[in-house]
């Protein structure tokens, strides 16, 4: 049977998979039993609670279903005082870096300024550009730092599908987010986008979450499917 792994999802009904549910907000609605990223994401970023929030962030380090930070990064979009964005975004970095995990990156309109703070952090650990759905040269950029690109939805996308196969093997990821679709949907499209059977599309996003995940992935094999 099929694993697919889903790499970011805020959705709940999960089937034939495993999923990484993504919290940010509220810590204390994490469930006992499923494998999660946190953060604080910065469309709901509060002066007025985010130091409260980190706090409760780095408690979640010693969870053992806690594989990543994030979603965290940087939104011009949103009306969200953008240096406070970083600050928060900087600080999150550095509890990554502390506790060695990588990172769920939400970025718009920002990746410059995404890549000099990870730069200047020194950060090393994996990157994830979640629900990528930029240009080519974009993808190239990113590619170079050896960052990973998850895409969702919008494989749909024409343009984006056209992204996606210029993407080399060992640097994508895939994912539901919040949309109404299923992940096995998501690889079904990007089977058909690269030419794959679906066994070899999940053989190699395994493949790809085991670098993105370090040893981490190792809990996947107690996870009853």
């Amino acid at each position: 049977m099929l694993v697919l792994l889903d790499i970011h999802t805020h959705n709940i009904s999960l089937i034939n998979e495993v999923s990484i549910r993504n919290f940010y907000g509220s810590f204390e609605t994490i469930p006992n039993n499923v494998f999660f990223s946190a953060g604080l994401h910065p469309w709901f970023l509060q002066k007025a609670t985010a130091i409260t929030l980190l706090y409760e962030l780095k408690k979640l380090m010693s969870n053992g279903n806690m594989l990543a930070v994030g979603e965290c990064g940087l939104d011009k979009s949103c009306a969200t005082d953008f240096n406070f964005q970083k600050e928060i975004f900087v600080a999150q970095i550095k509890i990554a870096k502390k506790y060695e995990k990588p990172l769920v990156i939400h970025c718009v309109r920002s990746f410059d300024e995404v890549i000099q703070l990870l730069d200047m952090e020194e950060f090393k650990l994996p990157v994830v550009f979640h629900g990528f759905n930029k240009s080519k040269e974009l993808a190239k950029k990113l590619i170079t730092k050896n960052y990973f690109l998850s895409f969702g939805i919008d494989l749909l996308n024409p343009r984006v599908s056209i992204v996606f196969k210029s993407v080399p093997a060992d640097n994508f990821l895939l994912e539901t987010d919040d949309a109404d679709i299923s992940i096995e949907e998501i690889y079904i499209t990007a089977a058909k986008l690269r030419n794959q059977s679906l066994n070899e599309l999940e053989g190699q996003i395994q493949k790809n979450a085991k670098l993105f995940f370090s040893n981490n992935l190792s809990l996947f094999a107690n996870q009853s499917i």
